[in-house]
């Protein structure tokens, strides 16, 4: 058996400048690879409609955010990937399989619950270290002075728990174009089939906060019990929802002229296309809690959304961890702390010749102590762990290598590094 001889040296550098993650260029996320099939004639049929929260790989539970601005986790990772990733296992999510969507979302809010975190920027935390279940990173809710729900802003800790965390990864996450009706058929397919031609289909997030609402449908007619209908938008950006099914309308008239129909002129711009489209309503799930769990939206709206674009996740689910780090380390200000690691083939080498930085631990989280609240208990230690498995490609499997960690602290505070070590499974 060949065995890997590791050399380890530790790097402690004083930085007196923070680095935080910023969205540089254009955004662009890639378009989803759609078979030629869903383009022609030959596209399977579509049913009437499609309700996916119904199936059991959704979440048990409606989230609800409180005052927590983490829309963008609660439908990119608690509603999209929970049911993405049991939808591949055939397993039903329950908490231990259900994803926690504030993992993510307190190493990007600057450790402060007022500010908001984008769903891509969790999507991209998880396609590099994966993402935790509940049952492992739960959440610790309480009141602030004026009732409202807060949670506390703690990171998890155990390297047990972030390693189980790592097998939890997305291979990318990719857009739909949903603004013509050819973009807003193929999320019906997506919805319906996967656009694969499999037994269930997907569900996918949008950007856009809801506007103006229609109330009264009539729940006798109406056993799923929609009672919020939204049919305008009051901006394209600043909420986040999951898209997961779509609703056979019989009971909106919306422009009033006794039909529910989508062959007819419905808005007089002498066209008939999407905005005239009356027969189809899409169902989103909500965490906010001025907007009902669930609810119906207008089918022309979608393309009214953020980039005219819905996203979403695909998870990995064969992924194992070759190569990871374990480290217990105490400081005061997480916030002035970022872990890299290096490696070197030259094991008598000062430097790393190749350096991976990570999303998490990268000078996020605040002035708070490394866990995150100090009535836990010895707030400011916690021990974590990183995938670094693609220092591999650098390393000859009959080669001696020498690793390096790189703690860089921003602040004045000494801290400690109470272990590291690294483990090759």
């Amino acid at each position: 058996m060949r065995c890997l001889l590791w050399i380890f040296t530790f790097l402690l550098i004083y930085s007196v400048t923070l680095k935080s993650q910023i969205l540089n260029g254009e955004f662009y996320v890639p378009p989803y690879p759609v078979p030629e099939l869903y383009y022609g004639d030959e596209a399977p049929e579509l049913p009437d409609q499609v309700l996916n929260y119904k199936l059991p790989y959704f979440p048990e539970t409606f989230y609800l955010q409180g005052h927590i601005p983490s829309c963008g986790q609660a439908s990119a990772i608690y509603y999209c990937l929970t049911y993405e990733y049991n939808r591949l296992k055939n397993t039903p999510a329950v908490s231990s399989s259900t994803f926690a969507p504030l993992y993510t979302y307190f190493f990007l809010n600057y450790g402060d619950n007022e500010y908001g975190a984008s769903s891509f920027d969790s999507w991209n935390i998880v396609k590099n270290q994966g993402n935790p279940f509940l049952n492992d990173c739960p959440e610790y809710c309480y009141l602030n002075d004026n009732d409202l729900m807060e949670r506390l802003p703690m990171w998890m800790s155990g390297y047990d728990k972030y390693y189980r965390a790592m097998q939890n990864k997305i291979s990318g996450y990719y857009s739909l174009d949903v603004s013509t009706d050819e973009g807003l058929r193929l999320l019906q397919h997506y919805l319906n089939d996967h656009l694969r031609q499999e037994s269930s289909g997907g569900t996918a997030i949008m950007y856009g906060y809801p506007g103006n609402v229609s109330y009264g449908i009539d729940s006798v007619l109406n056993p799923d019990s929609f009672t919020y209908t939204v049919y305008d938008l009051y901006n394209s950006a600043t909420h986040s929802m999951a898209i997961v099914g779509y609703y056979e309308n019989q009971h909106i008239d919306f422009n009033n002229d006794g039909y529910i129909s989508d062959s007819l002129d419905t808005n007089g711009d002498s066209l008939i296309d999407f905005k005239d489209n009356e027969k189809i309503l899409w169902v989103l799930a909500n965490s906010y809690d001025t907007i009902p769990n669930l609810f119906l939206f207008k089918y022309s709206l979608l393309a009214e959304c953020f980039n005219g674009q819905v996203f979403l996740p695909v998870p990995d689910t064969s992924y194992k961890p070759s190569l990871t780090t374990k480290i217990r380390l105490t400081h005061q200000l997480r916030g002035f702390i970022k872990i890299s690691v290096g490696i070197s083939s030259n094991i008598n080498s000062e430097i790393p010749e190749h350096i991976i930085d990570f999303p998490i631990f990268n000078f996020q989280g605040g002035f708070l102590p490394m866990q995150g609240d100090d009535t836990v208990s010895n707030p400011e230690t916690i021990e974590f762990g990183l995938d670094i498995s693609p220092l591999l490609q650098y390393v000859e499997n009959d080669k001696t290598a020498k690793l390096f960690l790189i703690v860089d602290n921003a602040s004045i505070v000494n801290g400690a590094l109470n272990y590291f070590s690294i483990i090759r499974y």
